[in-house]
């Protein structure tokens, strides 16, 4: 997937020295044995505001939340409360956040308390996705401790415990694996050896008594490459690739999502599955078993959204892909976007080196949000201390806006078929911009630059958001615009350009017969202009030899034409 050299590394880590664990009864029930990060001020808030409200159970409600909580022995109610005020930060009242409260019903059992909605449009989630607990998610995860996460390893296992420790704090979240649990075994082969890995379920139920059969996922996969033994590495085996991006960014992102908003009162229309999955860096074992042996049915599954590597945001630029598996996507996760400042690259096939994948081959309409590839793909480079956390938080708000707008839906989303490769997956040539036809009736070119990334090739040799590309390489591309709606016109059995035909293909449109033999129409302004955007998309395909710099003819602000040099590199 990368054409690039992986990034060096000046040293090589050693695995971690490891302290000894208390053994498991089941899978799934070891406690982590290292120190979780400190649970946020609104989750402590949370936590005793459910203990302080329930007036029927109150002190078994206190044992258990407080337990919840990480405190070392079960605390009076009296205690809770005081220790979530006294979190650095916290409000004096620590239940000034949340009122007014609506009346509590007694909770049986209080484990599975239903926060009541707060203030403001019901139904409209208050959330707390940060990037401090992403941080603090990532450094956890992509520590050395976990051993890189290769699937089927005690890695894995370790950062399956941390992240069921972390979903066990909040009372609404349900385990929706097998017989109770959090955890979704599959058998597989590690180093050619008999494995099990694990997916992580967990279920925030539905409410609407006519939709909560159905199911939105959102997924992302916890799994790295472990020391890179198993030929998935692009750097040489021997280090921990400890998989900052690749993908505890997308975990860390997906757990901040799934615990603030079970704590924030949101009441789903439709029942939400957040998934963990294993295996993916060997073949997306997880997710296809998944998709196999679903625990909810694949049929009542209406949306997949997948985030796989959203910790590298680089210039407000997030690429979604899937848009095409639905034809109201588009618009919903560019409003998504949008609303998070974020500028979308659409990638619209529903098939990609992700989960989303195992997905859409069961005709679920999916997105796949992905910040990008880089030096440290698949390297021993993939470190916590690259990760763009307020990045990520942003790409996790953005999910939970996608989230929301598909959930207030009366009618699931229709599924289409969108074939092909994931662009972000192909080899080409990257310039740091992306492109977009014209709307100016008398624009001076056909097409625009509509998104320029920071010190990439594109903005270092001179280009800007908003010039007016003219030619590319000394070719115009108005003419390059009409030989590409020629060549797509072709596709239709239209007369080319010099007045010969194509061979038909099958049409349920009757023929023209008002076209007489010889006679060639010139293409309409907007179908000049999309044929200069192919035009420049399939420049932009071709790798040359030595990769000469690309000439890019450009008007900014109706100044004189320049000519810019663009430098591209290959990704």
């Amino acid at each position: 997937m990368r054409a690039v050299a992986p990034a060096s590394r000046a040293t090589v880590r050693r695995p971690a020295t490891f302290r000894t664990a208390t053994p498991r009864t089941a899978p799934g029930t070891e406690r982590s044995t290292w120190p979780p990060p400190a649970r946020s001020v609104r989750r402590r808030a949370v936590l005793a505001a459910i203990a302080a409200a329930c007036a029927a159970c109150a002190q078994p409600a206190s044992l258990r939340l407080a337990e919840r909580a990480g405190a070392a022995q079960p605390l009076a109610l009296a205690a809770v409360v005081q220790t979530a005020a006294a979190v650095p930060g916290a409000p004096a009242a620590p239940f000034a956040p949340f009122a007014p409260f609506a009346p509590f019903a007694p909770c049986a059992p209080c484990a599975q308390t239903v926060l009541p909605p707060l203030p403001g449009t019901p139904g409209d989630p208050e959330t707390a996705i940060t990037a401090e607990e992403i941080r603090e998610h990532v450094e956890v995860l992509a520590s050395d401790l976990f051993e890189g996460r290769e699937a089927g390893t005690r890695g894995e296992q370790r950062a399956s415990a941390y992240i069921v420790d972390q979903l066990s704090s909040c009372p609404r979240l349900q385990p929706a694996g097998i017989e109770g649990g959090w955890l979704q075994p599959f058998p597989m082969l590690v180093h050619g050896e008999d494995a099990v890995g694990h997916n992580i379920v967990a279920l925030l139920p539905g409410t609407d008594s006519r939709l909560a059969a159905q199911t939105i996922v959102l997924g992302a996969h916890y799994d790295h490459v472990g020391f890179g033994g198993s030929g998935n590495s692009l750097d040489p085996p021997g280090p921990v690739h400890n998989g900052a991006d690749d993908n505890a960014s997308g975990s860390a992102t997906l757990l901040d999502l799934a615990t603030s908003l079970a704590n924030s009162g949101w009441q789903p229309r439709r029942s939400i599955l957040f998934q963990w999955y294993s295996g993916e860096e060997l073949g997306l074992l997880g997710s296809a078993f998944w998709c196999e042996h679903p625990l909810r049915s694949i049929e009542d599954t209406v949306f997949m959204l997948n985030m796989d590597m959203v910790g590298r945001l680089t210039g407000d630029t997030l690429v979604v892909g899937g848009t095409g598996t639905s034809p109201e996507l588009p618009d919903l996760a560019r409003a998504a976007c949008e609303a998070s400042g974020i500028a979308m690259l659409d990638d619209p096939p529903g098939r990609a080196p992700s989960d989303n994948t195992s997905f859409y081959d069961k005709h679920v309409p999916v997105l796949f949000l992905f910040t990008g590839l880089h030096d440290d793909y698949h390297a021993a480079g993939d470190d916590a201390a690259k990760i763009n956390a307020d990045g990520a938080a942003r790409v996790g708000r953005a999910a939970e806006a996608v989230l929301l707008a598909v959930d207030a839906r009366d009618e699931r989303l229709p599924f289409r078929t969108a074939p092909g490769e994931a662009l972000m997956f192909r080899p080409h040539l990257y310039v740091g911009a992306t492109f977009a036809i014209t709307d100016e009736p008398h624009a001076p070119g056909p097409v625009k630059v509509a998104v320029l990334i920071p010190g990439t090739p594109a903005d270092t040799a001179g280009l800007r958001e908003g010039d007016i590309l003219v030619a590319v390489d000394g070719q115009p591309l108005a003419s390059a615009g009409a030989v590409h709606t020629d060549t797509a016109a072709e596709s239709a059995g239209a007369p080319r350009a010099d007045g010969s035909s194509a061979p038909p293909r099958a049409s349920a449109s009757p023929p023209d017969d008002s076209r007489s033999p010889g006679d060639v129409r010139p293409p309409d302004e907007p179908s000049l202009r999309r044929g200069a955007l192919l035009a420049l998309e399939t420049r932009l395909k071709r790798i040359d030899p030595g990769l000469p710099p690309i000439t890019f003819r450009v008007v900014r602000d109706g100044t004189a034409p320049r000519d810019l040099r663009v430098k591209p590199i290959i990704r």
